[in-house]
């Protein structure tokens, strides 16, 4: 009987035993997650800024794209970014690149210059997604861009009638026809949109 007593509570020690070293474990396991989880959402943060550093609209460039950068050399560099295709205007066609981002989105156009169609004249940013240094993005109006920018220069154009504002080789088109390319600034609205940001 007394034999039997003894035997039950070793029995029990030892599962008590186990028990606590499971615990143990899994607390470690989960600590070890937690860590983890911190690490994985600090190195999604460090991408997710490198990403939105490199889609800033600056003066003769954008996503490592420079004017006067040669196709050819483009191609080589960013294969899986750049795409071929055809742009009509009232100016007729052209032949130009799309800018892709990472996940396959159409950023913007890219335009040969007009004197070497081998290197690169201009830049199109049509996704709203991207901004210029200061803060101005596709979809802010004419107000937004002169309170960040201050003085800018606009004119129209004879062709097409699209009305631009300027600064520092940045041109931001604008929601609105106007067919010569003199313009008074006072003629436009405060609340009319950026619908295109032209870096040349």
């Amino acid at each position: 009987m007394m034999m039997n007593i003894l035997k039950s509570l070793i029995y029990t020690i030892f599962i008590l035993i186990v028990a606590c070293n499971n615990s143990e474990k899994t607390v470690e396991q989960a600590s070890d997650k937690e860590i983890n989880m911190d690490t994985l959402a600090e190195g999604s943060a460090k991408d997710s800024s490198s990403t939105l550093s490199n889609l800033l609209i600056e003066p003769n460039q954008f996503y490592g794209i420079k004017l006067r950068d040669a196709f050819l050399e483009l191609q080589k560099k960013y294969p899986a970014r750049l795409e071929k295709s055809i742009k009509k205007t009232g100016e007729g066609s052209f032949q130009i690149y799309k800018i892709n981002g990472e996940d396959g989105a159409h950023l913007a156009n890219i335009y040969p210059d007009q004197k070497d169609e081998k290197l690169v004249g201009q830049i199109e940013i049509i996704s709203a997604n991207v901004k210029t240094i200061k803060g101005i993005k596709i979809g802010n109006t004419f107000q937004d861009l002169t309170m960040k920018e201050g003085d800018v220069e606009v004119h129209g154009s004879e062709i097409e009638g699209r009305t631009y504002a300027s600064k520092d080789g940045i041109y931001y088109r604008l929601e609105m026809n106007h067919f010569s390319y003199d313009l008074d600034k006072s003629s436009i609205k405060s609340d009319v949109k950026i619908i295109e940001i032209v870096i040349r």
